[in-house]
This record gives structure tokens, C-alpha cells and sequence, in this order.
């Protein structure tokens, strides 16, 4: 699963060659994307697969019924959605907090798929791993409908960063609950904003988005 994450990376990366350029002729951009590379590779492939192997073999109950499972992928993304949304309105606004967040927002005017893992070790564990594992101790889950929620939460985690998807004029804007790349490219340009990734607007809920 891990590894079709880091294909999907790489496929979106492609179509966003422009933007990518645009990082590579930035002062020290060309160092700034070899890190993203390699923290993506390091988080995805090594963080990713141990928590993917904890769930399978610590947190999932096999021989759910549909409905649980239906009722488990949801809780999933909403349990995760929640914690996520928390730690990381916490990076922003708790003193000597955000130097675990500083080096994704190194990527605040070029964003890129890539950046959505470009993270460091730290907060990968805390506001990506953590949310998610704590999500399946609680919601009942076998392993179809946790690779569910969370192939969900790292696939809108990818869109969310991808310059394309931001909406122009002619394109419908998402359902409000929903995180969109409009969403998230705010709070990368505005950093007070919009902390809400990568499905539910929790911003919407408790009032901290922007236009």
C-alpha cells in the first residue's frame, strides 16, 4: 500500500513538472526538493509500512459485517481528521511548538504532491502515524476497511497538494464539510488559517477558516 502511495507521489509529480521547475530555480530550492524526496521515501515507505503492519497485526478484528466496515472506514477518517486538525493548529498557535512544522512550511510558495509527506520525522509520527493508529484502536476495523480510510486520508492528502486541483472560475467548489486544495493552499500562504487536512473542514465546524 505504502508503495502505491509513493507511485501516486511520483505520477502527480510528473504532471506538475512546471511547478517543480519553478522550486529547482529557487535559491537553494534544488536542496529543499532533494529533502522533500528523501523524507518522502523515509516516511511513507519506512513509517507508513510499520504502522500499516501495527494495525494489520494489533488493531484489526477480522469478520466485520459490511456495515461495520462501512461504519470503521468513516470513523477512521473522522477520528484521524479530528487529532490531525488539533495537533496541528497546535503547531501554529502553541509557543515552541512549530519547529516541528517548519520544515513543511519551507513549501509555501511552490507546493508540490511531494510536500504533502515532506515532514519531519517528528511531526510524521505525531499528526500523521499517531492520529491514524489511534483512529483503529478506537473504531472497529478489519484490514479492508482501515486500508479504506486510510488509503482515503493519504490519496486527499496528495490532491490537497497538488497545484491543479487548486479551483478556478469554472470548477464547483467541494461540499463545505470537505477539505479542498483551495483549503490548503491558504493556509500555506496565510499560516493562521485553514489547518483542517485532508478530507473533513474542521475549520468549518469551529470557525477557523478563511476565504
Amino acid at each position: 500500500m505504502t508503495s502505491l502511495i509513493l507511485i501516486l507521489t511520483i505520477c502527480l509529480e510528473i504532471l506538475c513538472l512546471d511547478d517543480v521547475n519553478k522550486l529547482l530555480k529557487k535559491k537553494g530550492g534544488q536542496d529543499l526538493y532533494k529533502k522533500a524526496i528523501i523524507a518522502n521515501f523515509f516516511n511513507v515507505w519506512m513509517f507508513g509500512s510499520l504502522t500499516y503492519w501495527f494495525n494489520v497485526s494489533y488493531l484489526c478484528h477480522p469478520g466485520l459485517t459490511l456495515v461495520q466496515q462501512v461504519r470503521g472506514s468513516i470513523g477512521v477518517i473522522f477520528v484521524e481528521g479530528l487529532l490531525y486538525y488539533l495537533l496541528h493548529r497546535a503547531f501554529h498557535e502553541v509557543t515552541g511548538f512549530y519547529w516541528a512544522h517548519s520544515f513543511h512550511h519551507r513549501f509555501n510558495d511552490v507546493i508540490l504532491p511531494s510536500t504533502a509527506s515532506a515532514v519531519c520525522m517528528t511531526e510524521f509520527s505525531m499528526a500523521y502515524m499517531s492520529p491514524i493508529i489511534i483512529s483503529c484502536a478506537i473504531i472497529p476495523n478489519d484490514r479492508a476497511s482501515a486500508v479504506v480510510g486510510v488509503v482515503t486520508i493519504s490519496v486527499t492528502n496528495l490532491l490537497i497538494h497538488t497545484p491543479f486541483m487548486v479551483a478556478t472560475t469554472h470548477k464547483k467548489k467541494l461540499r463545505w464539510f470537505l477539505v479542498d486544495a483551495d483549503d490548503h493552499f491558504r493556509h500555506h500562504r496565510k499560516l493562521t488559517t485553514n489547518y483542517a487536512a485532508p478530507v473533513i473542514s474542521f475549520d468549518r465546524i469551529f470557525g477557523s477558516d478563511s476565504k
